[in-house]
């Protein structure tokens, strides 16, 4: 028996006025809370379409393609090194990994039992080389304390639509296989990355057609048997994108939404159907995180390494961070190996900069307050001993008490006896974002303020009824990359924010 689906639907009543507040609140899950805190992870798309270019002459991001996959005996890696992975996602201050266990065209790291498509008929294992590069992976992440993820998507495999030509029914059948060995043979996974969530078959989502739509073994209806099973095999794996964490409306561009609302109403109203809303609907009755994703590998957004491709600096780096995490949506930054099995040098000469420089920033605090209960309309005041210079403030809601309930919010400053409203964000990220707070919301500064005796932070509407919960209101001293002269925007990347703000 396939595990079935188990719909909890969750009422509330809303009320609709011009001064919205509504009584109920949403919280996270302890397990969507420790995600969100995380804030910035590491995609590891590393496959057999890393050696595209050495098979087929040409640079590929796909492993199947027009009825035909690249050959398993490709994937070769000269110097393979998980841990030179994981060494690196710390280094540049990401808590989880996620690796392309299984992408879309279906070659497995690991030897599953479900098809001959894996390491096991790779070029690696036949020289000799037989190793499990998930279980490495796993093995690597245990060993620096970074949560271990896969891309494994139940409704894309290549191989089985394009070589094998399986029925709907065995294609489901292998697929569930295939992530039941993922989820219970490495230990505790802690998330599963799914492209295509609920959608059909069709383009990237490569699975078998089917006439009967309301079949098991038909996507997009198959989707809940998945999702069952993960609950089932392993009940605290978190699925996103999926039923707990969303793709967010700025997609694959490195941009969070602004604002950025954590709540959302379902298709159908389950908890584990698709949001309707992106980041915009503060009285949703499901908690929904939200992440964008993007590659080092751009301009040009290539995913699989490819040799003499365009790649951000640390610079670039950090205007993505803070337009992303610095915004209240998760980041998650490709860092493709190379054929070597390892993730080239120039990159990580980049992101080991960006590490360095946020670890720097957050560690710089001038004046904080923390875990304050207050009506919204009762300021927040830090005062400093002596004059300040400053030109960052970071502020975040204590969500998992009593959801995400600020609307708006002003920040004032003393200097020279006099209280002074800093203004609005402009398009270079400078100035007071003014609306959602969430799990963190950073405001830059530039040129930084001086001589501020006192920071004044005040809630000045709210979604929901209640006191406001703050975990902190922090003022920092930000010390960006080398290169960047206004930490707001190291790049003048005015595209990037009217693109994120008009989503």
């Amino acid at each position: 028996n396939k595990p079935q689906q188990q719909h909890l639907i969750t009422s509330m009543m809303l009320l609709t006025v011009v001064m919205v507040c509504v009584s109920a609140y949403v919280v996270p899950s302890p397990r969507q809370e420790d995600y969100m805190e995380m804030g910035f992870t590491q995609f590891m798309h590393f496959s057999v379409t890393t050696f595209g270019k050495i098979a087929t002459g040409k640079d590929v991001e796909h492993d199947c393609i027009g009825g035909h996959c690249l050959p398993a005996s490709a994937f070769n890696p000269t110097n393979l090194s998980t841990d030179q992975w994981v060494e690196t996602a710390v280094n540049m201050g990401a808590g989880e990994i996620c690796l392309t266990a299984h992408h879309e065209g279906g070659f497995c790291l690991w030897p599953t039992k479900y098809q001959n498509y894996s390491v096991e008929t790779s070029g690696l294992w036949a020289r000799g080389e037989k190793i499990d590069i998930v279980q490495e992976f796993v093995q690597s992440c245990r060993k620096y304390n970074v949560k271990p993820c896969f891309y494994l998507g139940p409704n894309a495999n290549g191989y089985q639509t394009q070589v094998i030509k399986a029925s709907s029914e065995e294609f489901v059948e292998r697929q569930y296989g295939m992530i039941t060995e993922a989820l219970t043979n490495y230990g505790f996974i802690d998330r599963l990355w799914w492209d295509h969530y609920e959608q059909a078959c069709g383009g990237l989502s490569e699975c078998p057609k089917c006439e009967d739509e309301d079949s098991p073994y038909c996507f997009p209806k198959a989707w809940a048997n998945f999702t069952s099973l993960v609950h089932s095999v392993s009940p605290g794996t978190i699925m996103g994108t999926g039923p707990d964490v969303a793709h967010s409306a700025g997609g694959e561009s490195g941009a969070g939404q602004y604002p950025a609302w954590n709540t959302c109403n379902t298709t159908d109203g389950s908890p584990l159907s698709r949001c309707n809303t992106y980041g915009t609907d503060p009285y949703g009755t499901i908690f929904r995180p939200f992440e964008t994703d993007a590659t080092i590998q751009n301009p040009g957004d290539a995913w699989f390494w490819h040799e003499g491709h365009a790649y951000w600096n640390s610079t670039d780096v950090w205007d993505h961070y803070f337009a992303t995490v610095g915004r209240g949506t998760n980041f998650i930054l490709n860092m493709p190996p190379d054929t070597t099995g390892q993730i080239p040098e120039y990159f990580v000469k980049e992101t080991n900069e960006f590490g360095a420089a946020l670890k720097a920033t957050m560690a710089s605090s001038l004046g904080m307050v923390e875990n304050v209960v207050t009506p919204c309309d009762s300021p927040v005041v830090i005062n400093f001993s002596s004059p300040v210079t400053f030109d960052m403030i970071e502020t975040r809601e204590n969500m998992l008490v009593e959801g995400q309930k600020i609307a708006n919010y002003s920040i004032m400053v003393m200097q020279n006896g006099k209280w002074t409203t800093l203004p609005a964000v402009d398009t270079y990220n400078n100035g007071v974002h003014g609306q959602t707070v969430g799990i963190r919301i950073v405001d830059f500064f530039s040129p930084a303020l001086e001589e501020v005796t006192a920071v004044k932070w005040s809630c000045l509407a709210q979604a929901r009824q209640g006191d406001i919960s703050l975990r902190s209101v922090t003022v920092r001293k930000a010390m960006p990359p080398a290169g960047c002269t206004t930490p707001n925007s190291c790049n003048n990347h005015v595209k990037l924010y009217k693109q994120a703000a008009r989503r």
